[in-house]
């Protein structure tokens, strides 16, 4: 039975959730260096903030920068959208969104407005029956990639979806981090460039939600982004997989971000962007939480570069140790909290990134499972922008770190919305001392940046959507998924009656979670 729980957990006198958000971390690595760092890496405690950072720390701008430009507009700092959402049909749009009359991708209005044989529920394009897609492999080659999980083994297999087969290049593996493990898999499977496929990207990922027993907290999330803010998301939808013949359960295909991915959102499919990766026993150290690191070589390790040169990692190092970590000390020795980083990274895009986290209670992005691109504009210098990734921990759910899984089996609602940031007293740098990540605290220790932020909760939690629209949304999804669920043997719901009961935890986050952000950030009734 689900178990609810309304308070948070004491670590040591430190306020701490119980999420460490690691349910997707790679194996170990053996070959990893016990370095400790350096001293420069952090100041000592005040009064005495310690000597300055030496200059490969991050120097300050050069005096032709000029003065730094106000951070925000006004004080809501609106964003602005970059994506290309014009349409002529839906079938041009991710899935899930309709066009518009206007000829805009988005929320749908009218079932005409969506791909044929979809309707238009709650603002979304739902098929009228899930798509069915059957995988056939060899049965000592899947044999093979069950025995051995956490390797990325990829073996032949063929794709059949409504009556097509596609087998030209098809390679599957399993995928994910800790959910390896579990008994019903993930898989990737990709087909060459070039060949026929039927998924949203040639790169396919198939998520077997197994510790979701809703299936929805990832789709949800992903249209709670698209509908409230301008952050790029992968779009999601359902699908039920057979495999070699025999029905293996219902999966959520998402889309996979890479040059194909930005050139569908209209941005750049050639511009830098990083994946925060690190491995199992460097994620707790705080190494994908964007904190300068002792040693270079511990950059390729703990993001994954998916676009641009591979071997230059010039400017997320850049970003890290000559950005965000000055802005660090310039902030412990009370000046500006975000003066760098408002030059090079799309702040207003950002906050609409970390409101949605925070009201989503989606932790899982503080130190891993995110993206950062450094798209150009169409005036000025590029900017970074956060691209949302793998959002399951949500709704209520939360990694456990006593027992190290991520299996939705208890229900929270009370966590701080600004989780990532540093308690006071508390050190950053490397090793992290706490759960937080060095570009969220900056955002958040502006006062003006921290205003925006709090305006944008305050609205998502009185505005329609998440009032209205979302509860009807969650009843739509789970009329949609229903008989595909009871059919699924290899998911941790035992009945149709324990599913419902999981949806109604779904609505009991959506109103919980208002009140309690409503009450935390102080918000006008």
């Amino acid at each position: 039975m689900t178990k609810i729980r309304l308070s948070a957990v004491w670590f040591g006198g430190v306020l701490a959730a119980c999420s460490g958000g690691e349910s997707g971390q790679r194996a170990p690595d053996a070959n990893v260096p016990d370095v400790a760092p350096p001293a420069d890496m952090g100041p000592a405690p005040p009064p005495d903030m310690g000597p300055a950072p030496p200059p490969d720390m991050g120097p300050a701008p050069p005096p032709d920068m000029g003065p730094a430009p106000p951070i925000c507009p006004d004080e809501n700092c609106p964003a602005v959208d970059l994506r290309d959402r014009a349409c002529q049909a839906a079938t041009t749009c991710p899935a899930a969104e309709g066009c518009s009359a206007a000829g805009e991708c988005g929320v749908c209005a009218l079932d005409a407005e969506c791909r044929a044989g979809e309707r238009c529920a709650a603002g979304a394009c739902l098929p009228d029956a899930l798509p069915e897609w059957s995988l056939d492999v060899a049965p000592l080659d899947l044999q093979r990639i069950i025995n051995f999980p956490e390797e990325d083994i990829f073996v032949p297999c063929a794709l059949a979806v409504e009556g097509v087969r596609y087998d030209q290049g098809c390679r599957v593996r399993l995928r994910g981090g800790t959910s390896r493990g579990f008994p019903k898999k993930s898989f990737r499977i990709t087909f060459d460039p070039g060949a026929p496929h039927p998924g949203i990207n040639r790169k396919i990922n198939l998520r077997a939600e197994y510790n979701d027993r809703t299936f929805m907290r990832n789709f949800l999330a992903v249209q709670t982004l698209r509908r409230l803010t301008v952050v790029p998301a992968p779009s999601a939808r359902f699908v039920r997989l057979t495999l070699n013949g025999a029905y293996y359960g219902l999966m959520t295909e998402v889309d996979t971000v890479d040059d194909d991915f930005f050139e569908a959102q209209g941005l750049s499919p050639d511009a830098p962007t990083y994946e925060s990766d690190p491995p199992y026993e460097l994620s707790p150290l705080g190494a994908g939480a964007l904190i300068p690191l002792p040693d270079p070589a511990l950059y390729p390790r703990n993001y994954d570069k998916k676009l641009g040169d591979p071997d230059d990692y010039s400017d997320l190092v850049d970003l890290i140790e000559g950005v965000i970590w000055p802005d660090y000390l310039s902030s412990r020795a009370g000046g500006p909290a975000a003066e760098r980083l408002s030059r090079i990274v799309d702040v207003a895009e950002y906050l609409d990134y970390l409101a949605v986290m925070g009201l989503l209670q989606e932790q899982d992005h503080i130190r891993k499972n995110y993206y950062l691109t450094l798209q150009p504009r169409p005036a000025g210098p590029p900017r970074w922008l956060a691209v949302a990734w793998d959002m399951d921990l949500s709704f209520g759910c939360l990694w456990d770190e006593v027992s190290l899984n991520s299996l939705c089996d208890s229900h929270v609602i009370d966590e701080d919305p600004t989780r990532g940031r540093l308690p006071d007293g508390i050190d950053g740098g490397y090793p992290a001392q706490y759960f937080y990540n060095q570009l969220a605290h900056q955002v958040l220790a502006d006062p003006v940046l921290r205003g925006a932020f709090d305006a944008r909760l305050c609205g998502y939690i009185s505005g329609a959507f998440w009032t209205t629209t979302l509860p009807e949304l969650i009843d739509a999804t789970a009329a949609h998924i229903r008989e595909s669920v009871e059919q699924d043997a290899n998911d941790l719901n035992a009945d149709l009656t324990a599913f419902d009961a999981e949806i109604e935890l779904l609505h009991d986050f959506v109103m919980q979670r208002a009140a309690f952000v409503s009450t935390f950030l102080g918000c006008p009734n």
